[in-house]
């Protein structure tokens, strides 16, 4: 394992030292590296796959995961691939109010805009959506207020909240549940691939396993399983 990752890392390198001195003229190692748009996705793509399960050398990942991880990658189409190494990411407590309802147009859901993969996003009173094509996983700020709690998920509070593997959300008669379960169900059906992606409630400081694989696909964060804490602040521990 840790081969594949030095020899995914090493030829990355390699490349986009040749692109900047053969057709950019770099001649010192100092100088910055300009790519083009093309070529500047890849280092990122590298990066996802360096963070997927089947190369992160994270002690914590089961063997079973790790093997599907290589299966996925190996067998699937483009556009499912990218979203396996590259997730979507979004802000469900504060979305805004056309998130998750019908475009009247082309009768498509409507998504919140994609947040950066990265921990500084994280707020502890909030509830957010991490999806990867293979897994949706809910997660839910150790400060969330009860209201979000009750309306999104059903709980009194977060701390009487469940956390783990479920088939589908709380069928709740409230805006935010609705608009969350329009979502999920335009994931699960408008992906062109025939796995049905598993929903995970995450809790903050719930599940320590769990919780390292949920934040392990927040590409940006230098830790390969997340940072220590996720909060609002987290400009030490992120890339």
């Amino acid at each position: 394992l840790r081969d594949a990752r030095d020899y995914l890392t090493k030829q990355t390198t390699e490349m986009c030292t040749v692109y900047g001195k053969e057709v950019l003229g770099i001649q010192t190692p100092q100088s910055q590296l300009t790519l083009c748009r093309e070529l500047s996705l890849f280092p990122l793509l590298v990066l996802g796959l360096l963070k997927s399960e089947a190369f992160n050398d994270s002690a914590t990942i089961h063997p079973d995961l790790r093997a599907q991880s290589a299966i996925l990658l190996r067998t699937l189409p483009t556009d499912a691939w990218l979203s396996l190494i590259h997730p979507n990411f979004y802000s469900i407590h504060n979305m805004p109010q056309l998130a998750g309802t019908i475009d009247e147009k082309n009768g498509k859901c409507v998504f919140p805009p994609r947040a950066n993969l990265c921990s500084e996003k994280l707020e502890s009173h909030g509830c957010y959506m991490i999806e990867n094509g293979q897994n949706i996983f809910i997660w839910v700020g150790k400060q969330a207020v009860p209201q979000l709690c009750k309306d999104l998920l059903g709980a009194p509070s977060v701390q009487e909240l469940k956390s783990g593997q479920m088939a589908i959300l709380p069928g709740i008669k409230t805006p935010i549940s609705e608009r969350l379960n329009n979502m999920i169900r335009n994931l699960r059906s408008e992906r062109q691939v025939t796995y049905y992606p598993s929903i995970y409630v995450v809790k903050e400081d719930g599940d320590p396993a769990l919780r390292a694989r949920c934040l392990s696909h927040l590409l940006e964060d230098r830790q390969p399983t997340g940072p220590t804490t996720a909060g609002a602040n987290q400009s030490t521990v992120s890339s």
